[in-house]
């Protein structure tokens, strides 16, 4: 019988290479603690628990919630190094041994004095017995022990295939000097990646297993950061003074700056530079292998991402993949640079490598939450969805699933009320009280889901680390996950969003900044009179379409303005807008209304109008891109019958992508003039939020207006920017 040492906790390794680790069975029992580990496994994996010595039945038990079934063996992967790892002798020849596997051979090894004969055939990862070979009978004759090596995959012509001498594994302390005094010799920029374990994805949750470093003509290092540690020393200067080159670069500079405490700031990231060749381009991928085959022409290699990085040993294939993720970054800048020249593209692709710093800091700052604060308001939401849940239950009865679309689109229909389906949109549109009990209940419960994930999300630290994705979407605005910040609207949970003590929340936004961007691309010199004489546009748009002076503008006729401004700005028609206005803003029209306020708005507003006419036009030809002002490109979609989604995006990208770019600009700049103490701890939108010490809050907030309006200014200099910054105690107070 063996162990699977992968499967235990509290592992620690001895000298003599002996393990002991928390028992299984005392765990299952309560009885083993941290600390109090009872398994031990000798070094020919013999193994027993302390607490329960010769009790044949606890080593059963043992086995079965950890164990192997076959010759008594551990785990072993074939290791370039295998001479670190003195205390298992079996693994002195295995470097021989893993030389021919995939081959069908194999070679005589000779542990603790026995002979271990051909025994049978090391093929792609299975060990296959010869014919009529017996384990119980060999092992009776002591002529061998039983070794489980998974094994590299046999070459295969259609993938890319490593050579070993290319990349070096290094796991001591002094190997640090050596890969610095290296790159010292040589000025160009660095390839770099990481592998992680524990949890991968999360730096406050995980570790970094190996950082793999290349430059030109010399092997690839690979350093084991599990046996080398997380101070680098000179190595990590090094990396700072260089061009660091990374496919997606902000999660690897994250992981490194969270754990080794770099801030990496002049970076060429290949997935920006991929997406931003393919942005609109559904049918393109952008991952690592998609580029090598797009850009270099070379197949894709085996993907071993998500293997066990925190094992003791890393197998051969394990180390070919992490040599493979830098090999090949430097060609492969080069190649995307000379289309990204080609495309015109470079001012973007500078813009948003400078961006992923900043990014990456305020990541890694993270957003105070005021836990206690957050648990009262999960307690409201429980209440909340109690309630709605029981008043569904007696509006639908009992055996109606809420959560259910099929069964609730049959349960109205047997009320009398036939939907085509049960989307937010469609029971909006009807406004019956049943439709309306179906809205409560999923908003309560989407905001209880809300509170749970924010509640997951707190780290050691008392902060949330969403991440921030500069280039998530199409038209060049951020996203944002784990979690979402970006759809957390006004109201309670905001108020759990704080400062850390002896600091203030400074939250600035665009006003309007869509309705600027648009009408300085048409240059609609309506709008922008309006804006530069400070007039409200929503004002003067009511009174445009409903025929009143505008001092007798109400705030209900306002409300209707904000419908008409956003909704035929980017191409609504008249019956969007009826359906637009009242789930947005709450404003009933009918059809014909909807038709004459459409009609008023484009004949006053003439240079939108022809904006839209160019659309239509370009939508209809064969037009393939378009670009902001700055001079990001999205692709439009060619085959099908796309016609109004060309419209469609003719009219969203130019003005949403306008927007990225302005903010963008300011929070690079915005980023550059923070005095030390303040930072961004979130962008939601055309809104940036800094936490900055309360001795510069008023210094800063006039900073945060200044560059922000600065920054719209220099991409569109024709119509004046608002910016509204306002000093918060959380994030509710804006």
């Amino acid at each position: 019988m063996s162990l699977n040492i992968e499967k235990l906790e509290n592992v620690v390794r001895k000298d003599d290479g002996s393990i002991v680790a928390q028992c299984p069975a005392c765990a299952a029992d309560g009885h083993d603690q941290t600390g109090r580990n009872h398994l031990f496994i000798n070094p020919d994996g013999k193994f027993g628990c302390a607490a329960n010595a010769g009790d044949k039945n606890h080593r059963k038990r043992i086995f079965k919630l950890v164990g192997h079934k076959g010759p008594r063996c551990f785990i072993i992967r074939p290791f370039k190094h295998v001479e670190r790892f003195q205390p298992y002798s079996i693994l002195r020849k295995l470097e021989t041994l893993a030389g021919t596997l995939g081959t069908g051979k194999s070679e005589s090894v000779k542990h603790s004095g026995y002979d271990i004969p051909d025994f049978g055939t090391l093929g792609t990862g299975v060990f296959i017995p010869q014919s009529g070979f017996n384990f119980n009978e060999e092992r009776k004759k002591k002529r061998y022990i039983g070794i489980k090596i998974p094994v590299p995959s046999v070459p295969n012509s259609s993938k890319v295939k490593m050579d070993t001498t290319k990349f070096e594994h290094l796991a001591g302390v002094d190997t640090l000097d050596e890969v610095s005094k290296a790159l010292k010799t040589v000025s160009g920029p660095v390839a770099l990646d990481i592998e992680t374990y524990g949890n991968g994805l999360n730096p406050w949750r995980g570790d970094i297993r190996l950082l793999s470093l290349a430059i030109p003509d010399q092997p690839a290092w690979l350093l084991d950061l599990k046996a080398i540690g997380y101070d680098l020393g000179e190595l990590g200067q090094c990396l700072q003074e260089r061009q660091i080159i990374a496919h997606n670069a902000k999660f690897d500079l994250l992981w490194l700056r969270h754990r080794c405490g770099l801030r990496l700031d002049n970076v060429f990231c290949t997935l920006t530079a991929a997406r931003l060749l393919s942005n609109g381009k559904r049918e393109l991928r952008n991952g690592l292998y998609a580029c090598w085959e797009r850009f270099l022409g070379l197949p894709p290699g085996t993907d071993h991402g998500k293997s066990d990085w925190g094992g003791m040993f890393l197998t051969e294939d394990q180390l070919e993949y992490a040599a493979l993720d830098v090999f090949h970054l430097h060609e492969l800048q080069e190649k995307q640079q000379l289309l990204i020249n080609k495309e015109k593209l470079g001012d973007v692709l500078h813009l948003e490598n400078r961006l992923i710093p900043v990014v990456v800091e305020m990541e890694n700052r993270g957003f105070g939450i005021n836990k206690e604060r957050l648990l009262g308001v999960m307690e409201d939401y429980s209440t909340e969805l109690k309630d709605t849940l029981a008043y569904f239950k007696k509006a639908f009865g009992e055996e109606i699933n809420p959560n259910s679309p099929k069964q609730l689109k049959e349960a109205l229909t047997e009320k009398g009320l036939k939907l085509s389906n049960t989307s937010e949109q469609t029971l909006k549109e009807d406004g019956h009280s049943l439709t309306m009990c179906i809205l409560n209940y999923r908003s309560a419960k989407k905001q209880m889901e809300q509170a749970e994930t924010l509640l997951k999300a707190i780290e050691e630290d008392g902060r949330i680390h969403a991440r921030f994705e500069p280039t998530g979407t199409d038209t060049g605005r951020f996203s944002s996950k784990k979690p979402n910040l970006q759809n957390i609207g006004r109201g309670k949970l905001r108020g759990c969003f704080t400062p850390a003590d002896g600091s203030s929340l400074v939250v600035a936004d665009y006003s309007q900044v869509e309705l600027r961007v648009a009408a300085a691309i048409a240059n609609e010199e309506r709008m922008i009179e309006a804006y530069k004489n400070g007039e409200d546009l929503h004002r003067q748009t009511a009174s445009i379409v409903l025929g009143k002076p505008l001092e007798d503008v109400s705030k209900e006729d306002r409300q209707l303005a904000k419908a008409v401004n956003f909704g035929l700005l980017y191409g609504q028609l008249a019956k969007g807008l009826v359906v637009y206005a009242e789930t947005s803003y709450g404003v009933k029209l009918n059809i014909e209304q909807a038709r004459q306020i459409r009609q008023k708005f484009f004949d006053e507003y003439k240079h939108l109008r022809e904006w839209h006419s160019q659309a239509h036009k370009d939508a209809s030809s064969n037009c393939e891109v378009l670009s902001t002002k700055f001079g990001r490109k999205r692709w439009l979609p060619m085959e099908g019958d796309v016609r109004w989604q060309r419209v469609a995006t003719l009219l969203n990208a130019p003005v949403q992508g306008g927007a990225a770019d302005v903010i963008k600009t300011a929070i690079i700049a915005l980023q550059a003039k923070l005095p030390e103490g303040a930072g961004l701890v979130s962008t939601v939108h055309d809104e940036l939020i800094v936490e900055a010490p309360l001795k510069n809050v008023e210094a800063i907030k006039k900073l945060m207006e200044d560059i922000m309006i600065e920054s719209a200014a220099s991409l569109y200099p024709t119509v004046p920017f608002e910016v509204e910054a306002h000093i918060c105690e959380d994030w509710s107070e804006k």
